[in-house]
């Protein structure tokens, strides 16, 4: 009977501990992006995901503004694609862990720091650094209670808690190869939008909504 219970309290313990490995993910990554360590912050972030997801994210705004909502879901797609392409110059600027530090920071990196994104407070990213510290027991109730387990290798947690869901960045984390990585910042509309207007004439103007297969509907 004693052996039944360790391998229970063992399981269980081990149970516990595999639960709270994203968020012991979550408050080191923040601690690197606090420290700014490039390096610790390029481990942990799939880059490759990141941009996948922010590119569909772009994109989906500007079809959904040109009146993609009456664009058959396949066409509408495809549109998508056509229109990633000249989207990467933009999102890739985000791609780096320097600019991650940045949006992660409350800041917009690099060039897509400007007067008319920065002195707009509803398109400005919210500081979400602290959120992700376990500081404390209410700190790490919050996060708890912030998070979203897809599964058993996905978690999804959108901050700042106080917040709207229109007015928060969502966070995804997959566990691959033993670790949790970041595979998708999940943008709110405002800012979505501020990507958008940075957009080349093309991909800002909606021509990606009428690639050929669109004209031959």
């Amino acid at each position: 009977m004693r052996w039944i219970l360790r391998i229970a309290g063992i399981l269980a313990v081990a149970w516990l501990l595999f639960l709270a490995a994203p968020f012991v993910a979550l408050h080191n990554f923040a601690r690197e992006v606090e420290a700014r360590d490039i390096e610790a912050i390029r481990d942990r972030v799939n880059f490759r995901a990141v941009r996948i997801s922010l590119l569909k994210q772009v994109m989906g705004v500007v079809v959904q503004e040109k009146g993609g909502r009456a664009i058959d879901p396949g066409d509408r797609q495809l549109a998508v694609e056509v229109g990633a392409s000249l989207a990467d110059p933009v999102v890739a600027q985000l791609l780096t862990p320097e600019a991650i530090v940045e949006l992660l920071n409350g800041v917009w990196p690099g060039s897509l720091r400007g007067d008319d994104v920065a002195g707009a407070a509803a398109a400005s990213p919210p500081s979400i650094v602290r959120e992700l510290r376990l500081r404390s027991a209410n700190a790490a109730w919050r996060l708890f209670r912030a998070s979203e387990l897809r599964g058993f290798r996905s978690i999804i947690v959108s901050l700042p808690p106080d917040r709207d869901q229109e007015r928060q960045v969502r966070l995804r984390l997959r566990l691959a190869r033993g670790s949790w990585k970041l595979v998708n910042i999940e943008l709110p509309p405002a800012l979505l939008q501020e990507l958008a207007r940075r957009l080349p004439g093309p991909a800002r103007q909606g021509q990606i909504a009428t690639p050929p297969a669109l004209l031959r509907a």
